[in-house]
């Protein structure tokens, strides 16, 4: 018999991404390999190769890759990849928006508007000129001498299990007054 060797699948887990195949070396070489991938269990038709495009039909499926190796002479041994969960997309992500006077001594808010699927897990990060300020990771952001002459936005990060992580920024405020 032919002795297999598990596929490994490798690849970013999202939609319009590509994931390929590592089938190793099987023995006694020269071995004919031949690789089905698999949605959920059921061959996705026409998907045979080294490498598989994911689809919006993959989005919170599992694909795994079975390869089958053969040999005149010796019995055909298959051996079927550890399951890969494909990330789905957030259906709702806004931009955050940035609410409070742009005054030093202030404290401005994000307002991040509401995320789908909840529940989702925010974090932020506030901005001077585009840049992230150091230590500046709350949903609200008090304004100091450093910020004079500046403008202040946020980044608002949501991830979920199962799901692509998801940034968005909001528009600068204006320039910091004193």
């Amino acid at each position: 018999a032919v002795s297999a060797v598990q596929p490994k699948i490798v690849g970013t887990r999202d939609v319009g991404k590509v994931l390929t195949v590592e089938n190793g070396v099987w023995k006694p070489s020269p071995i004919t390999l031949k690789d089905q991938w698999y949605r959920n269990g059921a061959a996705i038709p026409g998907a045979t190769g080294l490498s598989y495009t994911l689809t919006t039909a993959d989005a919170g499926t599992t694909i795994t890759v079975r390869a089958s190796g053969s040999r005149t002479g010796l019995t055909t041994t298959s051996s079927t990849s550890a399951a890969s969960l494909i990330l789905r997309r957030l259906t709702t992500a806004p931009t955050p928006k940035v609410t409070g006077t742009a005054r030093v001594g202030r404290t401005l808010s994000v307002t991040t508007g509401t995320w789908v699927p909840a529940p989702i897990n925010l974090k932020y990060q506030w901005l001077r000129n585009g840049k992230a300020i150091s230590g500046a990771t709350a949903s609200t952001y008090a304004l100091t001498s450093t910020d004079v002459g500046s403008t202040i936005s946020v980044t608002v990060t949501g991830s979920k299990t199962g799901f692509v992580s998801v940034s968005k920024t909001s528009v600068a405020t204006a320039a910091v007054a004193k």
